[in-house]
């Protein structure tokens, strides 16, 4: 009866140390995107960014979260933010495809956790630029606009287009007035051409025209070097980095051993 009570004992002490310790990391409804659990946000500022993060999803089908905490007791940033992805099940398709970004008020750090689909779009460069349209405001305690801005940038960037142009125009905007542009210009081009070409077929009323007064002599030729043309093949460069010329992913792993991608840093 012993060994038996040792053998279930045994067995029970391996099955706990097989699960995934997520101690420390708090518990979240994936169907919510913004977790404000440090309180930086007024309620109206959350509702916001809510609507703002739920719009990306549901468009581009990948998951977005912004997740703020008091403090990390005792994990990385890396560690939590991935942690917090994996323990509370964000991720579409089948818990694959997300981000989030983490703020930790206690030694302000901040990190963007990355996974499947947002793992394969952003590089570290990439990363690092939509870290840069938010970063100044973290900094400053603007909160809200500072989680806009990352919502904002990271939606710019898994749509695929223009990070500039999309923060100042609306993008249909932008196609219409460059469609108008080159109609106008096009037409101002083909106006020109079709004067210039209308004057030059104007018909001479007979061949002497093209005649002067005392007919044509050649009096003089001469040969003139005008210049020369080289051609020149450049050699390829042989490109050994692992990142090639997108920069490169840095990755990181949940408690568990599963890999993400991400950025971190301090605010």
């Amino acid at each position: 009866m012993k060994r038996l009570s040792f053998f279930l004992a045994l067995l029970l002490s391996l099955c706990f140390l097989a699960q995934p310790a997520f101690a420390g990391v708090e518990s979240a409804d994936p169907s919510v995107k913004i977790h404000d659990f440090a309180g930086l946000l007024t309620s109206e500022e959350q509702a916001k960014l809510e609507r703002q993060a739920q719009d990306i999803v549901n468009r581009l089908d990948v998951d977005i979260a912004v997740v703020t905490v008091d403090g990390l007791d005792g994990l990385s940033p890396s560690t939590y933010a991935n942690d917090f992805f994996e323990l509370n099940g964000f991720g579409t398709n089948g818990g694959m495809d997300g981000m989030l970004l983490l703020v930790s008020m206690a030694d302000r750090d901040y990190h963007i956790a990355t996974s499947g689909k947002a793992y394969d779009l952003f590089y570290d460069k990439d990363l690092d630029e939509v870290i840069d349209r938010f970063l100044p405001y973290l900094s400053d305690g603007e909160y809200y606009t500072a989680f806009s801005r990352f919502l904002l940038a990271s939606e710019a960037h898994l749509a695929g287009t223009s990070l500039r142009l999309r923060q100042i125009y609306p993008i249909p905007l932008i196609a219409g007035v460059a469609v108008l542009i080159g109609l106008v210009v096009a037409g101002i081009v083909m106006s020109i051409l079709a004067l210039l070409h209308k004057r030059s077929l104007a018909p001479a009323p007979d061949a002497a025209a093209y005649l002067t007064e005392n007919g044509f002599r050649l009096t003089h030729k001469k040969d003139m070097f005008q210049h020369t043309y080289t051609s020149r093949t450049p050699i390829p460069k042989s490109n050994s980095g692992g990142g090639g010329g997108s920069g490169g992913r840095s990755s990181s792993s949940s408690s568990s051993g599963r890999s993400f991608g991400g950025r971190g840093g301090k605010f």
